[in-house]
Protein backbone atom coordinates (compact mmCIF):
# COMPACT_ATOMS: atom_id res chain seq x y z
CA UNK A 1 0.00 0.00 0.00
CA UNK A 2 1.16 3.51 -0.67
CA UNK A 3 1.24 6.16 -3.33
CA UNK A 4 0.01 4.92 -6.69
CA UNK A 5 -0.72 6.30 -10.16
CA UNK A 6 -4.09 5.77 -11.84
CA UNK A 7 -4.13 6.32 -15.61
CA UNK A 8 -7.10 6.27 -17.93
CA UNK A 9 -9.27 8.17 -20.36
CA UNK A 10 -12.60 9.91 -19.97
CA UNK A 11 -15.60 8.02 -21.30
CA UNK A 12 -15.60 8.36 -25.06
CA UNK A 13 -12.19 10.03 -25.03
CA UNK A 14 -8.80 8.91 -26.19
CA UNK A 15 -6.55 11.34 -24.29
CA UNK A 16 -4.90 9.77 -21.24
CA UNK A 17 -4.80 11.49 -17.87
CA UNK A 18 -3.11 10.32 -14.67
CA UNK A 19 -3.64 11.07 -10.99
CA UNK A 20 -1.83 10.18 -7.79
CA UNK A 21 -3.77 8.38 -5.08
CA UNK A 22 -3.14 6.78 -1.71
CA UNK A 23 -3.99 3.08 -1.83
CA UNK A 24 -4.39 3.01 1.96
CA UNK A 25 -7.05 5.72 2.17
CA UNK A 26 -8.30 5.57 -1.46
CA UNK A 27 -7.86 9.34 -1.70
CA UNK A 28 -6.70 11.24 -4.81
CA UNK A 29 -3.80 13.65 -4.30
CA UNK A 30 -2.53 16.56 -6.37
CA UNK A 31 -2.99 17.60 -9.99
CA UNK A 32 -4.37 15.78 -12.98
CA UNK A 33 -1.35 14.94 -15.12
CA UNK A 34 -1.88 15.54 -18.81
CA UNK A 35 1.59 14.65 -20.04
CA UNK A 36 4.09 16.95 -21.66
CA UNK A 37 4.85 17.69 -25.30
CA UNK A 38 7.42 19.67 -27.23
CA UNK A 39 4.65 22.24 -27.76
CA UNK A 40 4.62 22.66 -23.95
CA UNK A 41 8.29 23.57 -24.23
CA UNK A 42 9.70 20.46 -22.62
CA UNK A 43 10.40 16.78 -23.10
CA UNK A 44 7.84 14.32 -24.47
CA UNK A 45 6.23 12.54 -21.50
CA UNK A 46 3.02 10.54 -21.24
CA UNK A 47 0.71 11.45 -18.38
CA UNK A 48 1.97 8.38 -16.47
CA UNK A 49 5.62 9.34 -17.07
CA UNK A 50 4.94 12.90 -15.92
CA UNK A 51 3.28 11.65 -12.72
CA UNK A 52 6.08 9.12 -12.04
CA UNK A 53 8.73 11.79 -12.60
CA UNK A 54 6.91 14.20 -10.28
CA UNK A 55 6.83 11.60 -7.50
CA UNK A 56 10.60 11.15 -7.77
CA UNK A 57 11.29 14.88 -8.13
CA UNK A 58 9.56 15.70 -4.83
CA UNK A 59 11.71 15.83 -1.70
CA UNK A 60 9.15 13.91 0.39
CA UNK A 61 6.12 11.67 -0.07
CA UNK A 62 3.36 13.57 -1.91
CA UNK A 63 0.90 12.55 0.82
CA UNK A 64 2.83 14.61 3.37
CA UNK A 65 2.22 17.94 1.62
CA UNK A 66 -0.72 20.21 2.31
CA UNK A 67 -2.77 20.72 -0.84
CA UNK A 68 -1.51 24.29 -1.43
CA UNK A 69 2.09 23.14 -0.88
CA UNK A 70 1.76 20.32 -3.41
CA UNK A 71 0.28 22.78 -5.89
CA UNK A 72 3.29 25.07 -5.44
CA UNK A 73 5.66 22.11 -5.84
CA UNK A 74 3.88 21.08 -9.05
CA UNK A 75 4.35 24.61 -10.46
CA UNK A 76 8.07 24.42 -9.63
CA UNK A 77 8.25 20.96 -11.19
CA UNK A 78 6.63 22.15 -14.44
CA UNK A 79 9.10 25.05 -14.64
CA UNK A 80 12.03 22.70 -13.98
CA UNK A 81 10.73 20.26 -16.59
CA UNK A 82 10.07 22.82 -19.31
CA UNK A 83 13.09 25.04 -18.67
CA UNK A 84 15.92 22.90 -17.29
CA UNK A 85 14.95 19.59 -18.94
CA UNK A 86 13.41 20.79 -22.19
CA UNK A 87 15.97 18.92 -24.32
CA UNK A 88 16.14 15.80 -22.14
CA UNK A 89 14.56 12.43 -22.75
CA UNK A 90 12.46 10.60 -20.18
CA UNK A 91 15.30 8.12 -19.75
CA UNK A 92 17.83 10.90 -19.05
CA UNK A 93 15.53 12.50 -16.48
CA UNK A 94 14.94 9.10 -14.84
CA UNK A 95 18.67 8.48 -14.60
CA UNK A 96 19.26 11.90 -13.03
CA UNK A 97 16.49 11.39 -10.47
CA UNK A 98 17.53 7.79 -9.83
CA UNK A 99 14.52 5.74 -10.96
CA UNK A 100 13.97 3.08 -13.59
CA UNK A 101 11.70 3.59 -16.57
Amino acid sequence: MGLRILTGTEKGGDFQHSILFCSTTDWAIGPVFMGNTKEDGGPELSSYEEAWTFIHWLTMDARQYQSHELEAEYCKFRSWLNEDKKDSTYEEIAEELGFET
